[in-house]
């Protein structure tokens, strides 16, 4: 033991203790409860699931290894990343059959063969240059309101962007420049049939305003020396003025080329923005929002005109939240599909093909506790000319409840009420069935520690 100290100082210099970690993140618990997303009661659709009710959970961890004031690594982890309490109880084996015993007999919950209970996000260096910040690795890639790009770094986000990326971001007096490259697709090793992302945007950032835009270029070919582009051009703007906070986005994309080696000579178009205000005082609130994503007429030629927001630009607690209708699978697998069936979804995760606003007013009762009612309305942007008078997706309305009780803790509730437009209840699917014009009562509790 002796003889390895000479070595252990060698490994473990002195100076390593200069390090620190600067901690950032969340542990939050969410309860979600529906009546019901089937959008219809069993009489109408004998695979209504009726009510359901779970709970899911999830620490986000975000350490920054801090070297030196130049020189920092920052990480990202998930554990138990949604995992649902209650999920993959473990028992022991019988001993006289070999058989797994009974979930009654276990004594635990864990990961289930090929699963894990721990993510790694992303991990990037980044080296003040003097000139501007060095970036490199994968990193987390937010821009704006989030209406496209963004971290999924909040406690309700599930996705999240990240980008394998070499970046570089320069300040110019109160001007930021941005450029990156990165592999968005690493396909075979020896083949150049890789997919880059080129990207350049410019920003100015200030206490009140802001303003600026960001664009990417993407490249992908193929073994066929054919190739895909696609670019995105994103305005964003930012304003406070003493109780008014107004932001702006606006997005487009345009390109071309094949998709893959049997989908060849696509075009897209799509167009995406959203306005959102808020105006009032410390007791008092009145806020507004709308948005816009290009939808598709034809969506089975090779023009594709539909636009997506990120599924983490959340606007409603089912409404483009909760994929609706789902009905109950009659050879339930919890293992692939918990039970669900989701052939007759009209409505999924994300703003896509659709015209949206909402009014809202917020209110202070008391310190550290704020009140807020929603109304959501939605249609469709456009549909093929069969189902063009059936463009409404419906409405909704939402009562939350915010509870900030201590530092660090937040318990929010959020009460919902959703009814469907003729885009769902006049829709009928020949297997699955129709009658999807139930109104649906949701409500989900979610509480948060954050540091």
């Amino acid at each position: 033991m002796l003889g390895m100290l000479p070595i252990a100082a060698f490994l473990f210099p002195t100076s390593a203790t200069a390090m620190e970690v600067a901690w950032d993140g969340h542990y939050r618990t969410r309860v979600r409860y529906f009546d019901s997303l089937s959008l219809a009661k069993v009489e109408d659709n004998s695979a209504s699931e009726e009510s359901a009710m779970w709970t899911d959970h999830r620490l986000q961890l975000q350490p920054a290894f801090v070297f030196s004031d130049a020189v920092r690594l920052h990480t990202g982890f998930e554990f138990l990343p949604f995992n649902t309490l209650g999920a993959n109880p473990i028992g022991m084996t019988d001993p006289v059959t070999g058989e797994p015993a009974y979930q009654a007999f276990a004594h635990s919950v864990g990961t289930a063969p090929g699963e894990t209970n721990v993510a790694v996000e992303y991990a990037y260096g980044d080296v003040d240059a003097g000139f501007g910040h060095i970036r490199f690795g994968r990193m987390p890639v937010e821009w704006g309101s989030g209406m496209v790009y963004n971290a999924g770094l909040d406690p309700l986000d599930e996705y999240g962007d990240t980008a394998d990326r070499l970046q570089i971001t320069a300040p110019v007096g109160p001007v930021y420049l941005i450029g990156a490259i990165e592999t968005s697709a690493e396909n075979f090793i020896n083949v150049d049939d890789d997919m880059l992302t080129y990207t350049g945007g410019v920003a100015y950032l200030g206490e009140r305003y802001g303003l600026g835009t960001y664009n990417t270029y993407r490249v992908a070919k193929f073994s066929d020396d054919s190739q895909f582009t696609l670019f995105t051009g994103d305005l964003w703007a930012r304003v406070q003025l003493g109780m008014t906070e107004i932001e702006w986005e606006f997005a487009f994309q345009t390109g071309g080329g094949n998709l893959s080696e049997d989908i060849n000579d696509v075009t897209i178009t799509g167009i995406g923005t959203q306005l959102s205000a808020l105006v009032g005082n410390d007791t008092i609130r009145f806020g507004a929002a709308g948005g816009l994503a290009t939808g598709d007429q034809d969506p089975y030629d090779n023009e594709f005109r539909t636009f997506g927001f990120d599924p983490d630009f959340n606007i409603a607690l089912m409404m483009f939240e909760e994929p609706m209708p789902v009905l109950a699978h009659e050879n339930a697998n919890i293992e692939n599909n918990g039970g669900r069936e989701s052939g007759a979804v009209r409505l999924g995760e994300g703003v896509s093909n659709a015209l949206y606003v909402r009014p809202a007013i917020q209110y202070t009762l008391t310190e550290g506790l704020d009140l807020e009612l929603a109304w959501i309305g939605a249609r469709a942007a456009k549909l093929p000319e069969s189902e063009m008078d059936d463009k409404g997706y419906g409405s909704e309305f939402d009562f939350t409840i915010d509870y900030r009780p201590f530092e660090h803790v937040q318990v929010t509730s959020t009460t919902g009420v959703f009814m469907p437009g003729k885009y769902v209840s006049s829709y009928e699917n020949e297997e699955l069935g129709g009658g999807f014009e139930q109104t649906a009562i949701g409500s989900r509790l979610v509480g948060t520690i954050a540091f």
